[in-house]
């Protein structure tokens, strides 16, 4: 519920105000209200023009109309523009003759034509002056006595008022702003349009009685001020043809097949007439500005009097008539008879208009007539080119308004997520078609252990990618995860490449957000390892942990591009030979190491496996699987001390003993090594209290001892005499021997600063395995997949727009995790993870990762690797812009892509991967 402020609410309690809560409403649609209401109000001059049998509509209260009619549209009302923009001129004195030249000035010698404002400023001191004035005056009363006596007296009174006056120095300024308005033929030729040299005015600065001579300040610099501005108008006259007889007519166009056309607003021609629009706005608000700083400077006065107020002077000025409207008749716009009619009201109203200023303003002086009516007609110029750009703009808003009516919505990115979604089931075969993220981690046909999946935010759903799945085992060579230059682990489960494109809309990328999900189910773990792939065989960790018992880790999920292959090339073209080597050689290396890895490897399977137990064998050994988790990750035992071999279960041909038994005999080498952890961890506390009680009693004996000295007179340092204690002390029973170093390494979880966390954060990072140079180039090199993608993007991508993307993890991981065991998943307690936690929970998934592993010489075979290579479909504007400014569709553009990567990842014909054909005419559904 939106809130008001406590004063507010009051007021409408106490005033009986209503306040109604309205929807927000934007500057966009405020805009498009104002100019509908402006439109609906030059429909009241239409009405005088046509005759009653006409009624002209706005193009969106059309019954029917076309495309092509919007392209008219944009046509007829730029031609207006021109034709009454000459019409302005002409009102300011440009003359039939000098038009034509300027026309042929333009487009047969094609020199540029600019439109010229100068005045030359002066303040001229020209006179002091005295006059005196009352300062203060007071009046005085004078009494005359008479007679003598006890009775009374007879007594007369009169009156006088005096004066204290003051002189007060006045002065008298010379104002002088000529100025000239001209059109200039490139840099000779200069055709005046109006020249005002005899502007000036006298300013008298009236003095004061709390004023020095010295505080009066000429109105304007003594300095001569010179405002000289200019405006090139060579687009305007372009834009005039002459015809027969020297008979004048606009004749734009938009030049619809040009490749640089995209719609009927964006086009190199509207573009075009947008930027002399700009400028000429800029020119004329600098021009108005400068007189009305004149105006501030010699305020109206007996001698100057202007009667007409800005207020006055606006009203006057709406007056003039507007001709450029977007109406629509029939199914066609306006003809040009009509337009001819609207543009002979303008004129019309131009002329009314200087009517009235002759009434209002002196014929001669300062600010006379000429000046009003220069500027303003300059101001009333300016509002045409802004009635002209809003109904080109609304040309534009028409178009986006009937496509959000075609599909019932305002399209977002997650709506065209979600429409490529299901348009790329019909696109490509169920075999090359994108799949959701999603994988169970499981063993055969058990019951999964949990999840891993990439997940937008809420209610965005799941990613898909296209991927191809590539069995493990014999079939192909294993893949070596490196822990650092002394380990490396073999990876012999299977891969899956996955080929991932994201979209991208304008330059705000910070919408898009992705998450790597891990979730375990109750009783169940797993590892989760990410990092990139940094060879055909060779896959270096950056980050590890363990996901277990209803964990749900969020790893949030950061996408850098690089720049396109066109990009790059139009980069490099012009660098020297040995630059652009450097470049191509970096550029490789950016894109090997653009691979993602996502390795997930089961814990159960491969500790059977390290234990020497049959498959299966701890599948519902709960809490002997923690345990030997414990003892792994947390102690580092070295699993020679708990696995099952023939050996320990006695004479060697017995037989073999039963799964129950094996899983028993690794049970009591667990209990074993635990019961030794907890005696260590048990003595290690005994020691510590012992130690404890020792520095209470020397403390004590201290204190006696000081006490005793100093009744004597005898003084010692408190050095001393802890050692003269301890030596006393050293004569009764020597103390337990302390724990040996490996039980205090064992069993200092908790007690001493040599914990089980400070183990982890001792490993070391990885280092990376400098890659294999190799004559050719392995076909199971998938680091290779990036530079090959990019050489089909050089080929195929015209537009540029296919970048390649770098993922790589933030360190903003999210732990949601299980207080009790009967809680929910709704339950659970979500945290975020330090930096240091997460070095700690890296560490230690990499020892347990090791131990399960022997050091790098047990092969894991029930893993998975999930190698992403991420490509982004950049498109300059957010999509409804895309769609209705840059006339594109982005799924036409987007298919092409995902064919061309679809391709490349499945190693297949772009013609073999297509599926059901069908049109374009899927809708966007919520």
């Amino acid at each position: 519920m939106q809130s008001f402020p406590p004063l507010l609410i009051l007021l409408g309690i106490s005033f009986g105000i209503s306040i109604v809560i309205c929807d927000a409403v934007s500057p966009l649609d405020l805009h498009q209200v104002h100019f509908r209401n402006k439109v609906e109000d030059a429909l009241h001059a239409v009405g005088t023009i046509l005759n009653t049998t006409r009624h002209p509509v706005l193009l969106e209260d059309a019954d029917q109309h076309t495309y092509n009619d919007k392209y008219a549209m944009v046509d007829t009302m730029t031609n207006t523009l021109a034709a009454s923009a000459i019409s302005v001129l002409k009102q300011i004195g440009l003359s039939h003759e000098t038009l034509v030249q300027l026309v042929k000035a333009v487009q047969d010698d094609k020199k540029p034509v600019s439109l010229h404002f100068r005045m030359d400023q002066t303040c001229d001191f020209v006179q002091q002056t005295k006059r005196k004035v009352i300062r203060s005056e007071m009046d005085i009363e004078n009494t005359l006595k008479s007679g003598s006596g006890l009775i009374g007296r007879l007594a007369s009174s009169s009156k006088e008022n005096i004066q204290v006056k003051a002189t007060i120095q006045d002065y008298e300024w010379k104002l002088s702003t000529p100025y000239r308005v001209f059109l200039k033929i490139g840099d000779d030729e200069e055709i005046e349009l109006q020249n005002r040299s005899d502007m000036e005015t006298e300013i008298v600065l009236l003095g004061s009685l709390n004023k020095q001579p010295t505080d009066q300040r000429p109105p304007a610099p003594l300095s001569s001020q010179v405002h000289d501005l200019t405006v090139n108008m060579t687009w305007l006259f372009q834009q005039i043809m002459i015809g027969t007889n020297e008979r004048l007519s606009s004749e734009f166009s938009v030049d619809r097949q040009s490749e640089a056309c995209k719609t009927p607003r964006r086009n190199k021609e509207i573009e075009e007439a947008f930027v002399f629009r700009n400028k000429y706005e800029a020119w004329a608000n600098e021009v108005s500005s400068i007189f009305q700083h004149l105006e501030m400077v010699a305020p109206a006065h007996d001698g100057n009097r202007r009667p007409t107020t800005p207020e006055e002077l606006e009203a006057l000025e709406s007056m003039m008539f507007a001709p450029i409207l977007p109406l629509f008749e029939g199914s066609a716009v306006l003809p040009t008879d009509d337009i001819d009619l609207f543009l002979s009201k303008h004129d019309d109203s131009m002329a009314d208009f200087v009517h009235s200023v002759e009434g209002r303003y002196p014929e001669e002086g300062y600010m006379s007539q000429k000046d009003i009516t220069l500027t303003s007609l300059l101001r009333h110029l300016g509002g045409l080119m802004e009635s002209w750009a809003d109904s080109v703009d609304y040309v534009e808003d028409l178009l986006q308004k009937q496509l959000v009516q075609a599909i019932g919505k305002e399209l977002t990115p997650k709506d065209f997520d979600r429409f490529m979604s299901h348009y790329s089931k019909h696109l490509l075969t169920s075999e090359f078609a994108p799949k959701p993220f999603s994988y169970a981690i499981r063993r055969g046909g058990q019951f999964p252990d949990g999840t891993i999946s990439i997940e937008g935010q809420a209610g965005e759903g799941l990613v898909e990618t296209m991927v191809r799945q590539i069995p493990g085992g014999d079939s192909n060579p294993p893949i070596a995860l490196v822990v650092d230059a002394a380990t490396s682990i073999n990876l012999q489960g299977d891969r899956y490449l996955h080929g991932w494109v994201q979209h991208r809309w304008g330059l705000d990328h910070g919408s898009w957000k992705r998450n790597l999900v891990a979730r375990a189910n109750q009783f169940s773990s797993f590892l989760v390892v990410l990092g990139v792939m940094s060879g055909p065989d060779t896959f270096v960790p950056k980050d590890a942990i363990i996901v277990q018992n209803k964990d749900e880790v969020l790893i949030p999920l950061l996408s850098n591009t690089l720049p396109s292959a066109k990009e790059f090339r139009d980069s490099i073209s012009s660098l020297s030979p040995e630059q652009r080597a450097f470049a191509e050689a970096y550029r490789k290396m950016q894109l090997e190491s653009s691979v993602f890895g996502v390795c997930i490897i089961q814990i159960k399977p491969q500790l059977e496996k390290l234990l020497n137990l049959p498959e299966g064998a701890l599948t519902k050994e709960i809490q002997l699987t923690q345990d030997l988790m414990t003892l792994f990750a947390d102690y580092q035992i070295p699993s020679d001390l708990l696995s099952f071999d023939q050996s320990s279960n006695g004479n060697e041909d017995e037989i073999e003993p039963s799964v129950k038994g094996k899983v028993e005999t690794v049970r009591k080498y667990a209990s074993a090594v635990l019961e030794t952890l907890e005696r260590a961890e048990d003595k290690e506390l005994d020691d510590a209290k012992k130690r404890a009680k020792l520095q209470e009693a020397i403390d004590g004996r201290v204190e006696a001892y000081s006490n005793e000295q100093q009744s004597v007179g005898t003084h010692y340092s408190s050095r001393s005499q802890q050692r003269r204690i301890a030596l006393e002390m050293a004569s009764g029973p020597p103390p337990q021997q302390m724990a040996q170093p490996q039980m205090a390494f064992l069993s200092g979880k908790q007690v001493t600063s040599d914990s089980s966390t400070q183990l982890h954060k001792s490993r070391p990072p990885p280092t990376p395995l400098l890659p294999k140079i190799q004559d050719a180039p392995s076909s199971n090199d998938l680091t290779l997949i990036p530079s090959v993608l990019d050489s089909q993007f050089e080929k195929l991508d015209k537009d540029g727009a296919l970048k390649s993307t770098i993922v790589q993890t933030s360190k903003d991981w999210e732990r949601s995790r299980q207080k009790h065991l009967l809680m929910g998943w709704e339950q659970n307690q979500r945290m975020h993870l330090s930096e240091d936690e997460l070095t700690m929970e890296r560490n230690k998934a990499i020892d347990l990762l090791v131990a399960i592993s022997r050091s790098g010489s047990l092969p894991i075979k029930c893993c998975e690797l999930h190698i992403l290579v991420a490509v982004s479909h950049c498109f300059e504007q957010q999509i409804m812009e895309t769609i209705i400014q840059d006339n594109i569709n982005p799924i036409e553009k987007v298919t092409k892509s995902m064919s061309m990567i679809a391709s490349v990842i499945h190693n297949a014909n772009a013609s073999s991967i297509g599926g059901k054909k069908e049109e374009n005419k899927s809708t966007i559904e919520d």
